[in-house]
């Protein structure tokens, strides 16, 4: 996710404190961050729950890009409120009410 950029862009680099919980980052600066421990721990098992919902659509493209070339045989699921309409996808269920109402392939 180019994380290694955006830390360099940070004042201090590596050596920048963000203060607990990364209070001096913005919510899209600390998802990028979580997302980029994602590509860190290599699971075979992805749960993106509102992963885009804090993104600019330059940070979501970067994003939607660097999971298309690692996600190889892994999968990954979204959970969104609103359509992914963007995103390369297998199958698109819709859920109303916890049930299943639509499923698109």
């Amino acid at each position: 996710v180019k994380i290694h950029d955006f830390i360099q862009e940070l004042p201090n680099g590596y050596d920048t404190l963000v203060g607990e919980n990364g209070v001096t980052l913005s919510s899209g600066q600390k998802q990028l961050i979580s997302l980029a421990r994602i590509f860190f721990h290599d699971p075979p098992i992805i749960i993106l729950d509102e992963a885009i919902t804090s993104l600019d659509v330059q940070a979501e493209e970067t994003l939607r890009n660097a999971l298309m070339a690692w996600a190889g045989k892994k999968t990954i699921i979204f959970v969104s409120h609103s359509p992914i309409m963007r995103w390369p996808v297998d199958r698109t269920i819709r859920l109303k009410h916890g049930r299943i109402v639509d499923k698109i392939k």
